[in-house]
């Protein structure tokens, strides 16, 4: 079960009757609290705008095809404008319209006629997310921890004698760390680089993920997009690695990523990563997440839940 989170949430769709069934099927979602959590909707984009600016919102679901303003200007405005925008779920008829939702880190996209398995895949997505960063924001504190990035020993057998060596000979040199449990960060002399885009730093750690082997473009754009065409997804899929290498250009760190026709991968000898270690024999580092929100990672995590269990 997730921890509990106060949300409040903002839907915006010109037609009411839409409207009214997203507020149903958002109530009724296991993580929804009735008590702590707000719903607030608009038939008018332009209000839910002035609202979002004014008040601090968790999640907005947004209509495309909403008069004087729609669904992906709006969105566009509340990305660029407010220093901590919300989560943005599209819900929508156009599939279309998908890269230009990704285009401005869209959450979400989700086509009607949509169900509740769909919203409370998405929302449990959200809560992960937020809890996710969280945890991000405590083990920062404790950066300095037992591979010196944020994880703790939390009374399991600590390495061997010759694993401390190893990890210690690891870190003491100025390479770029990646972490992976319980979320995916990439460190800096210790400090966590930002990533303007969501889906770039997703891309990264999902090629982490595959340990350097070649990851072909059809499985990067299988977890990382949803509902785009074939041909656009491909597309995107190389202008996603581009603002990648772009967040990594500052560092000097683009080779880190390669691709070629029809493949990309990272080059492991580049940097450290906890999660290799964990490969090594650190199991210790599970500590019951990995990945943090990425869907594609829960059959890892799963796996490693039974490994930590037996």
């Amino acid at each position: 079960m997730l921890e509990a989170f106060h949300m409040n949430y903002v839907l915006a769709d010109d037609e009411e009757r839409a409207l009214n069934l997203l507020r149903i099927m958002l109530t009724r979602f296991d993580g929804f609290s009735k008590e702590n959590d707000h719903i607030y909707t608009f038939t008018q984009p332009v209000e839910a705008l002035d609202f979002i600016r004014r008040t601090l919102v968790d999640v907005v679901f947004l209509d495309i095809e909403m008069p004087m303003l729609n669904g992906i200007t709006l969105g566009k405005q509340i990305s660029e404008e407010l220093p901590a925008p919300p989560e943005i779920i599209y819900v929508t008829a156009f599939p279309e319209y998908s890269l230009d939702a990704w285009d401005i880190g869209a959450f979400g996209y989700i086509l009607k006629p949509y169900d509740p398995k769909q919203i409370s895949a998405v929302l449990n997505r959200v809560l992960k997310y937020h809890a996710a960063a969280a945890e991000s924001i405590t083990s920062a504190a404790s950066i300095e921890g037992k591979t010196g990035f944020g994880t703790e020993n939390h009374g399991h057998t600590p390495p061997d004698a010759t694993a401390e060596k190893r990890n210690t000979q690891m870190h003491s040199n100025s390479l770029p760390h990646i972490r992976c449990f319980p979320d995916f960060e990439l460190f800096i002399n210790k400090t966590p680089v930002s990533f303007k885009s969501r889906k770039a730093k997703e891309l990264l750690a999902l090629l982490v993920h595959y340990e350097g082997n070649w990851v072909p473009i059809d499985k990067i754009t299988f977890c990382l997009l949803e509902n785009c065409e074939e041909h656009s997804s491909k597309n995107y899929s190389r202008t996603i690695l581009y603002r990648l290498k772009q967040a990594l250009a500052p560092y000097h760190l683009e080779q880190i990523v390669e691709s070629a026709y029809g493949k990309m991968r990272v080059h492991t000898e580049q940097f450290t990563c906890d999660y290799y270690d964990y490969l090594q024999g650190q199991t210790e580092l599970f500590q019951g997440d990995y990945m943090g929100e990425y869907p594609w990672a829960e059959t890892t995590r799963a796996a490693m839940w039974t490994k930590m269990v037996k």
